[in-house]
C-alpha cells in the first residue's frame, strides 16, 4: 500500500509541474492578446427611431476585437451609461422608450480571456514529510511517509477587455407615421378669368408634408410644395363655374381630399352706371321720384341709391340713401309753388356710379274733386212754322269741361225722352218737322267726364196752325200762278184807275148832249 501511495504522489507532482508550465504560458501569451484587443478600431454605430423604440446597427466585430458587445445609453449627450451586454451581433432594438424623448447611444467591443488555475496539496498525517522544491507557491514534488492525503483545487475566471467606444448617435422615438389628414379651410376666390385657392395645413401624420395635390373636378390640376398654401389658376372663362379639391402628401402617401369648393370667374367689377328713366311727379306739398335700375351694375350687386335734391338747377346735394332694391322715393313736406330739382346715383361694393340727368317738379295744392255739371240754365222754347227753337245758357261744369248737351222732348209734360245730343260748346237747337197746332215739351242736360247733370226746367211751345202743306210740283205751279195773278191784278187795277180818273174829268167839264138815237130823244 505504501508503494502505491508513493506512485500516486509522484504522478500528482508531475501534474503540478505541468500546471505551472501552463500558467506560465498564459502569463506570457495574454499580455500580447490584451495589447492586440486594445488596439482594435472603434465600431461605426447608427440609430433608427421607431414607435417607442430605437434600433442600433453596427458592423460585425473582427475575431481579435472581441465576442461581446457592450451598449451604453443616455438621455443627453455624453451621459451614456451601460445599458446591456449582448453576445456578438450587428443589431439591437431598445424598446419601451418614450416617444418624443431623444436618446443617445455608444457601443464597445469586448474581448473575453478565460483563465484556468489548478492547485494540488500533499501532506502526511502521523509520519515524516519530505518537502520537494517549491516553484511559484506550488508544490512541484513531495511525499509523506505515513498517512498521505492530496487536496486538489481548480479555479476558473475570465478577463473582459473592452475596446474603444463607437461614435455617439441619437434618435427620437415617434409613433409610426401615417398619410396626412385633409387640408383645412379650403377657399376659392374668383377673379377676372382666374380663381385663387387658399387652405390651411393639416396634421402631417407624423411625417412632414412633402407636397399638395390640387384637383379641378376629378382631374389633377397641379402639385405645389409642402410649405405652399395657395394656388391661382388662370386663363379661365368668365361666367363658368369651376370646382376644386386639395390633398396633402408625405413619405407615407397621399391623404384624403378636402371638401370641394367652387368659384365663378368674372370681369373686374366697376361702379354701376347711372339709374335709368328718372321721373318726378308733383303732388300737394310733395314730389314722387321713380327710376329704373342701371343697365349695368358693374359686375357686383347694387347696395343702395343716393338721392340728391336742390331748389335751383345744378345745386343738388345728398338728400337720402335708400336700399339697392328700392326704385321709388317720396319727398314730402315741400313748399307748394317751389320748383325742386333731383338726381339719383347707384352704389355697389366698388363705389358710387354716375348720376342721372336732372329732373324737376313743382308741388301744387290738390285740385277740387270734379262733379257732374249743373243743369243748363234759362232754357227758352220759341215756336215757328212746324218747328220749335230751343236756347239755353251753359251751367257750372263741376270742375270738368262739358263735353255735350242732351235734348229731351215729349208731347206731354214730364214724359220727355232723349231726342238728340249736341256738342258742349253749342247753346241752341231747332226741332223741325213738327205738327201744326201740337204742343211740345222739352228739357236739357249737360254732360262732362264725370257724368250727366240733372234735367233743366221743363219748357213748352205750340206750333202755329193753318199751315198749307204743299207737296210735289204744285208749289212751283202755285208760285207761278200767284205771281201771274199778281201781275194781271196790277194791270187790271191800273186800267180801272185810269177809267176813274177819266170819269172824274168828264164830270167836272160842260156836257154836250147829242141825241142821235131814239133813246136820246
Amino acid at each position: 500500500m505504501k508503494i502505491q501511495r508513493s506512485k500516486i504522489g509522484r504522478v500528482s507532482s508531475l501534474l503540478s509541474i505541468f500546471g505551472v508550465f501552463f500558467l506560465l504560458s498564459l502569463i506570457i501569451i495574454n499580455p500580447a492578446q490584451d495589447a492586440l484587443s486594445c488596439k482594435s478600431a472603434a465600431p461605426e454605430l447608427a440609430a433608427t427611431a421607431g414607435d417607442g423604440q430605437v434600433t442600433l446597427t453596427w458592423q460585425a466585430p473582427s475575431k481579435e476585437a472581441g465576442t461581446l458587445i457592450r451598449i451604453y445609453r443616455g438621455t443627453s449627450s455624453g451621459t451614456e451609461t451601460l445599458l446591456t451586454t449582448i453576445d456578438s451581433a450587428t443589431t439591437y432594438t431598445d424598446t419601451g422608450l418614450t416617444n418624443g424623448q431623444t436618446y443617445y447611444y455608444q457601443i464597445a467591443y469586448v474581448n473575453v480571456l478565460h483563465h484556468h488555475n489548478h492547485h494540488h496539496n500533499d501532506h502526511h498525517e502521523g509520519g515524516h514529510n519530505e518537502d520537494g522544491p517549491n516553484k511559484g507557491g506550488l508544490n512541484v514534488a513531495g511525499h509523506n511517509e505515513g498517512d498521505h492525503k492530496q487536496d486538489c483545487k481548480h479555479d476558473h475566471h475570465d478577463h473582459y477587455i473592452e475596446g474603444p467606444r463607437s461614435n455617439e448617435v441619437s434618435a427620437t422615438p415617434a409613433a409610426v407615421p401615417t398619410a396626412p389628414e385633409a387640408p383645412q379651410s379650403l377657399a376659392a376666390t374668383a377673379g377676372d378669368g382666374q380663381v385663387t385657392l387658399t387652405w390651411e395645413a393639416p396634421s402631417d401624420g407624423g411625417s412632414a408634408i412633402t407636397n399638395y395635390t390640387i384637383y379641378s373636378g376629378t382631374s389633377t390640376l397641379a402639385t405645389v410644395g409642402g410649405t405652399v398654401l395657395t394656388y391661382t389658376q388662370t386663363g379661365l372663362t368668365n361666367g363658368q363655374t369651376y370646382y376644386y379639391q386639395v390633398s396633402a402628401n408625405n413619405s407615407v402617401g397621399e391623404g384624403p381630399k378636402c371638401d370641394a369648393v367652387s368659384a365663378t370667374p368674372a370681369a373686374v367689377p366697376t361702379a354701376p352706371e347711372a339709374p335709368q328713366s328718372l321721373a318726378a311727379t308733383a303732388g300737394d306739398g310733395q314730389v314722387t321720384l321713380i327710376w329704373g335700375a342701371p343697365a349695368s351694375n358693374g359686375g357686383v350687386e347694387i347696395t343702395n341709391y343716393n338721392i340728391y335734391s336742390g331748389t335751383s338747377k345744378g345745386t343738388e346735394t345728398l338728400l337720402v340713401t335708400v336700399g339697392g332694391t328700392v326704385l321709388t322715393y317720396k319727398n314730402i313736406g315741400l313748399t307748394n309753388g317751389q320748383t325742386y330739382y333731383y338726381q339719383v346715383s347707384a352704389n355697389n361694393s366698388v363705389g358710387e356710379g354716375a348720376k342721372t340727368n336732372e329732373v324737376n317738379a313743382m308741388p301744387r295744392p290738390a285740385p277740387t274733386l270734379a262733379t257732374v255739371p249743373s243743369a243748363p240754365q234759362n232754357v227758352q222754347a220759341t215756336a215757328d212754322v212746324r218747328q220749335v227753337t230751343l236756347t239755353w245758357e251753359a251751367p257750372s261744369d263741376g270742375g270738368s269741361a262739358i263735353t255735350n248737351y242732351k235734348i229731351y222732348r215729349s208731347t206731354s209734360s214730364g214724359a220727355e225722352t232723349i231726342l238728340n245730343t249736341v256738342e258742349g260748346t253749342v247753346l241752341t237747337y231747332t226741332d223741325t218737322g213738327l205738327i201744326d197746332g201740337e204742343t211740345y215739351y222739352y228739357t236739357i242736360t249737360a254732360v262732362n267726364a264725370i257724368g250727366e247733370s240733372a234735367q233743366s226746367s221743363e219748357v213748352s211751345a205750340t206750333v202755329p196752325g193753318g199751315s198749307i202743306i204743299i207737296t210735289g210740283m204744285f208749289p212751283y205751279l202755285l208760285v207761278g200762278g200767284i205771281v201771274g195773278a199778281s201781275v194781271i191784278g196790277v194791270v187790271v187795277a191800273g186800267k180801272q184807275m185810269r177809267k176813274r180818273r177819266s170819269r172824274a174829268k168828264e164830270s167836272n167839264s160842260p156836257k154836250l148832249v147829242e141825241s142821235n138815237s131814239p133813246k136820246d130823244a
